[in-house]
């Protein structure tokens, strides 16, 4: 279909096969980010960052939000609720608890 085509990605810290995120720096991050998936939007085609999360504020979170107010790029957060798909396992990236508090 005609002007329907989005691309989307995904990003987790634990994703990145870094020896540290101590050693990253900003600048190797956003580079990576534009080389492997925002690239796109240089020939004119949305992307939306579908899926990310985190349940600490650390490098990785602090580096993919100051690139989302940077680009201005969409996004979805992984995930709302607090379990997993039984809900006795937590899902500690959720923005929510296991009893949605």
């Amino acid at each position: 279909m005609p002007n329907k085509l989005i691309y989307t990605g995904h990003f987790y810290g634990f994703s990145w096969s870094v020896p540290s995120w101590n050693q990253v720096s900003y600048e190797q991050f956003k580079k990576k980010m534009f080389n492997t998936q925002t690239f796109v939007r240089g020939y004119g085609y949305p992307y939306l960052l579908g899926e990310f999360g985190n349940n600490q504020r650390d490098i990785p979170w602090k580096y993919v939000i100051q690139y989302l107010q940077e680009t201005g790029i969409d996004w979805t957060y992984w995930c709302l609720d607090g379990f997993k798909c039984d809900p006795d396992k937590d899902e500690t990236y959720g923005v929510f608890t296991n009893d949605f508090q």
